[in-house]
């Protein structure tokens, strides 16, 4: 005797590939923005929250803190310390300022270009102050009509050069 199997019908329903391909996309950029936040806070903190518990007196206590680091990295720690001591003095242009009296009375650009310059000498890289005519204007110690300008420094090596601009810091690699 032979038994004849029943087989039930199972209904299935159409598959709507477009609604899954949004579902799926949504899901995979929400796990790349997760992704990419938490390596800008790592990173973030790396820096920020090592450096900003340094502390230093004077101009060879910053060389101390940021040496034997690649040039972006030391670039990064320098700029992060003077961001603790600068302040824009405009009243001091032109007058030749000591670390000491740049921490107490704050500076112009050339005073910061400057500081930079000989803390990337120290650390061992290739250092060249740039200064960028930026127009004229009226001086504030006179009526008189002056030419402006721009300083800032830039570190080089083999691996890259790091622009330093005050309390901002740009860097490019080689290829």
């Amino acid at each position: 005797m032979k038994l004849k199997r029943k087989y039930k019908k199972i209904k299935v329903k159409p598959r709507n590939d477009l609604k899954d391909g949004i579902v799926i996309g949504t899901l995979i950029t929400v796990i790349l923005a997760l992704a990419c936040f938490t390596i800008v806070v790592f990173y973030q903190d790396k820096y920020e929250g090592s450096l900003s518990e340094l502390s230093f007196e004077d101009k060879e206590d910053i060389i101390k803190n940021c040496e034997n680091l690649s040039i972006v990295e030391s670039a990064k720690c320098v700029e992060l310390q003077v961001r603790k001591i600068y302040n824009y003095n405009l009243s001091n242009v032109g007058i030749i300022l000591n670390f000491t009296e740049l921490v107490n009375v704050g500076g112009v650009c050339s005073h910061y270009a400057d500081l930079y310059c000989t803390i990337g000498e120290k650390l061992g890289f290739y250092t060249e102050d740039v200064v960028i005519d930026t127009g004229y204007g009226t001086s504030s110690k006179s009526d008189r009509r002056v030419k402006k300008a721009h300083k800032f420094c830039v570190w080089s090596n083999d691996d890259a050069y790091v622009i330093l601009d005050q309390t901002k810091t740009f860097e490019f690699k080689f290829a």
